[in-house]
């Protein structure tokens, strides 16, 4: 049994969570802030806190055929937070889902790719050449070997729509049109030269050329360079990144155009110490003019802020600005960023659990990091990041770093018990991280063993890794879970987020209203 040694960053188990919550509160702050502050943190769970407040909205696609009146909370075993054990907590979590882990006999890889030849490629392609190539690249990693099967199908469909012909009769010089047609990006063109070269060996080669990604040319203020390499250590998406690089520039661009004291700056070199507490809030209101001149929509200027807003509580956090200006800031409120959405059911996601135990090449590695997603709500780069020193299997918990760095102690439900002690008969426990020694090499596979077998599961549900976390959230919701439990346990700090993570019917959104009330008072 892996057991670890407690340090400054580890909590010890509590036999009341009511401890456990204001406990963990302590091990949300910077490391570096100690634990000077507990007094600061410790009224979290004061019954007067919570007295007279409402719990926050339940998601769904309509709330306005609910009731109106105020319902108030019935007698759960839950719902006094001072009452709520440690083993109780377990006994919730571990109550989540009702899934099978069962053994399955284990396939591997390769079995992925001939699925996906078999229900995939052969009933869209009939041409021998093609199918015969396709088949020699099914000893590739399965989700490259999928990306091979999708550009090629894609391309024969192309082809049949343009010219009606049949595929082995393609002309060498559509493969040039499909590229300009399809505006392809260049890994996908180097598919398709590999697929020329089988298809004419004896034909000169003819240039296919895609779609290089440009990076950001600009010249980026370096604080805002920091921050992006903070985001992409964190496991943001390039999109994003690019997003949010582009948002800041739009607000230093803003200072220099606006005031006097940055107009003698490049946007940057603006020295960023000195921008105060009243340049956000004027931003906040040029942003609201432009909503109302419909230059925005309401939740595009929220995400503008709200990354600019987040961008300098990062330069406080590590002490690169001497103060905290986003203090007092109102972010710009919304309700249409939440999207309602399905979730899979405990018999589907038994399906995927054992497709994991089938083809994954790591069984025992893959349903625990996949486990970790739905059983605890964990972020796909937080599982990627975890290591041995942050599990203590003998206390029944783990430690995970969030984002800006805040560590919290999460109980280890006893499906994941489970999941834990198989991986460590088949590891070894001497390296830094708990399943790869790159954590982005491994978010890379877990994305991609995600993509091929949720559609070898018949999934259709949107959100990619991050369904897991929803999942998780949604569930707890379901049951009789008191909302600061619930915010701890998904590891938000306001309500509102939490709520975004709540997928429910019109008809459980009900029962849900019928059992909880909303919050009054942010907190």
């Amino acid at each position: 049994m892996l057991i670890k040694k407690y340090n400054h960053k580890t909590p010890r188990p509590f036999k009341n969570v009511g401890r456990w919550l204001s406990q963990e509160s302590v091990f949300e702050m910077d490391i570096t802030d100690g634990l000077k502050d507990q007094d600061k943190f410790a009224s979290i769970t004061s019954p007067d806190l919570w007295n007279g407040t409402k719990l926050f909205s339940w998601n769904a696609p309509s709330t306005k055929e609910l009731s109106q009146e105020r319902l108030e909370i019935q007698a759960f075993d839950y719902n006094d937070i001072q009452q709520i054990t440690f083993e109780k907590v377990l006994e919730l979590m571990s109550s989540l889902h009702a899934i099978s882990f069962e053994d399955q006999t284990h396939i591997g890889s390769l079995g992925i790719n001939l699925w996906i030849l078999e229900n995939v490629v052969y009933p869209k392609i009939e041409s021998k050449i093609i199918r015969k190539y396709l088949s020699s690249k099914k000893h590739n990693e399965p989700y490259y070997f999928f990306t091979i099967c999708v550009t090629v199908v894609d391309f024969i469909n192309y082809c049949k729509q343009s010219t009606q012909i049949e595929c082995e009769a393609i002309p060498p010089e559509f493969f040039s049109s499909y590229i300009k047609d399809r505006d392809i990006s260049e890994n996908q063109a180097k598919k398709l030269r590999d697929l020329y070269k089988r298809c004419f060996p004896f034909q000169p080669p003819i240039h296919l050329k895609g779609k290089v990604k440009k990076r950001m040319e600009e010249q980026l203020h370096p604080l805002v360079k920091k921050y992006l390499d903070h985001l992409a250590h964190l496991g943001d998406m390039q999109a994003a990144i690019k997003r949010t690089a582009n948002f800041l520039k739009m607000f230093l661009e803003y200072l220099c155009t606006v005031y006097v004291q940055f107009q003698k700056y490049e946007s940057h070199y603006v020295p960023l110490y000195q921008v105060c507490q009243e340049h956000l809030e004027e931003y906040r209101t040029v942003l609201l003019r432009k909503v109302k001149n419909k230059d925005f929509d309401i939740v595009h200027a929220s995400i503008i802020y709200y990354i600019t807003r987040a961008f300098f509580a990062y330069l406080f956090q590590k002490k690169l600005i001497s103060k905290d200006i986003t203090i007092g800031t109102s972010p710009i409120r919304t309700n249409k960023k939440y999207h309602y959405r399905e979730i899979p059911t405990d018999a589907e996601l038994s399906t995927f659990f054992n497709l994991l135990c089938i083809y994954s090449d790591q069984p025992e590695h893959f349903q625990l990091a996949f486990g970790l997603m739905l059983y605890l709500g964990l972020r796909p780069m937080e599982v990627c990041q975890l290591s041995w020193n942050d599990v203590n299997l003998e206390t029944r918990s783990l430690i995970v770093e969030g984002k800006s760095k805040k560590s919290h102690q999460l109980p280890i439900p006893d499906e994941i018990y489970t999941l834990f002690q198989k991986v460590i008969k088949v590891s070894h426990l001497d390296g830094r991280y708990l399943f790869h020694s790159n954590p982005r090499t491994f978010k890379y596979k877990l994305y991609g063993i995600y993509k091929v077998l949720s559609l070898m599961a018949n999934w259709n549900y949107p959100g990619g890794l991050y369904l897991f976390r929803h999942t998780f959230v949604t569930k707890l919701s379901e049951l009789a879970c008191p909302p600061q439990l619930l915010m701890k346990l998904a590891r938000h700090e306001r309500p509102e987020t939490t709520s975004l993570y709540i997928h429910r019917s019109g008809t459980e959104l009900t029962d849900a209203i019928d059992r909880l009330s909303y919050f009054e008072e942010e907190m």
